[in-house]
């Protein structure tokens, strides 16, 4: 039947995708079918597998074939023993490469592949995705893959017998437009951005393995100032923050136009310290303004068991950063561009209160959604509209006008 479609299909790129789902099983019943897609192997566009280390190194294409249309290549190999999945060399003969043509795919996604250990021309790549590369391996992909545009890493290895040595040099890579580091911590981190230097980068995404190691912010402050690209996208998760940490790295980013932060963690204490910033029309240190291209602001906050007071944290700043400060004198800075304020609350329990939106700011805040902006104060887990919340409390219709029914009072609210 296979064979039938293959024929039946002409010339046409083929889309294979294999996966396996006992790691288990043997090849020998399916080597005929493998031979089939091998032979059609200048027609692939795509190959997605996902099975046994050493299955990977039976898809190598057609001896007597000098070609392939080869564009998207996924490898994922999976582990016959469990406990493998975290030994850094578990399956060392997890290969691919093709008898007689070396593809120059565009996109890449690899899990726990080694580079040395994937036969492809690196100078087409254009979309990379990584999983458990070792840091020099991170490197030596920037250093091949001259056309990159948009890269993630994730689960950066440091280890003590690595396969490449770190480059003194910097690598320099003009195309490079977009990075996201995920699931590392801050050793690796620091020493990938201390070798790179991306002149074309707009966006850049940080996520480090867990909320107790510390923002790298010296190495990456040094590597925006070294790359002196137009950042333009930034995005912060699960890293251990300190207000003047970031608020330090926040000045190396003045053509920044949209900023996540999402603390795996209490964090409301960082909130007020960057909305009180924003409020500001300049930075005494830097002398110039701060982040006054701003567009999207996205943020993530958790609280505490017990944690229910914000101090310096007000409905009134957020209202003041949203609408600038008011201002007769024409040298004043113009308002921010905003088109998309959102900050998501999430509680240690059920039982503490919400925070209640101060009432007589809920007209304004309703005017800005009026005006288009993108406003939105929730509690996604609980499917909490804090808008919508606060007028029920105060017992407010869709038109700011007091209802009959009475209100018990809040016992919580943003305080001065």
């Amino acid at each position: 039947m296979i064979q039938d479609w293959i024929r039946r299909s002409g010339e046409l790129p083929l889309k294979i995708h294999v996966s396996q789902k006992s790691v288990t099983s043997s090849f020998v019943t399916v080597k005929p079918l493998i031979d089939m897609v091998n032979e059609v192997s200048k027609r692939w566009y795509t190959l997605h597998l996902h099975i046994i280390a050493q299955g990977i190194s039976l898809f190598n294409g057609n001896p007597e074939s000098n070609s392939t249309m080869l564009q998207s290549l996924r490898l994922f190999p999976r582990f016959s023993n469990p406990e493998d999945e975290d030994e850094e060399d578990s399956h060392p003969d997890a290969k691919f490469k093709m008898q007689n043509v070396h593809p120059s795919p565009e996109n890449i996604n690899f899990y726990d592949m080694r580079f040395k250990s994937v036969g492809i021309l690196w100078s087409n790549v254009t979309c990379a995705k990584v999983s458990t590369f070792q840091i020099g391996e991170c490197l030596e992909l920037l250093k091949h893959a001259r056309n990159l545009r948009h890269c993630a890493f994730t689960y950066i290895l440091l280890s003590e017998k690595p396969i490449f040595p770190i480059p003194q040099s910097l690598i320099i890579h003009d195309q490079l437009q977009e990075i996201n580091v995920s699931e590392s911590d801050t050793e690796a981190i620091e020493l990938l951005f201390g070798r790179i230097t991306l002149p074309a980068l707009h966006t850049l995404s940080i996520s480090i393995s867990t909320h107790d190691y510390a923002l790298a912010k010296d190495s990456l402050s040094t590597f925006l100032r070294k790359s002196s690209c137009q950042l333009k996208n930034f995005e912060l998760s699960d890293s251990h923050l300190m207000s003047e940490t970031l608020l330090s790295l926040l000045d190396d980013m003045p053509t920044l136009q949209n900023l996540s932060l999402l603390p795996n963690g209490p964090s409301a204490h960082i909130l007020a310290g960057l909305l009180e910033r924003l409020v500001r029309n300049s930075s005494e240190d830097a002398g110039v303004d701060f982040l006054p291209k701003l567009e999207s602001f996205r943020y993530q906050w958790q609280t505490y068991r017990g944690y229910n007071s914000v101090p310096g944290l007000t409905w009134s700043l957020i209202l003041e950063v949203l609408a600038g400060a008011e201002s007769k004198d024409s040298d004043a800075q113009p308002r921010r561009p905003w088109g998309v304020f959102h900050i998501d609350f999430f509680r240690a329990n059920s039982n503490e209160p919400l925070f209640i939106i101060d009432k007589e700011l809920i007209p304004r805040l309703r005017s800005l959604l009026d005006d288009g902006l993108d406003l939105k104060f929730r509690y996604p887990d609980e499917n909490l509209d804090l808008i919508k919340e606060s007028m029920e409390y105060y017992g407010l219709s869709n038109f700011g006008e007091e209802e009959e029914e009475e209100v018990i009072s809040s016992e919580f609210s943003f305080s001065d």
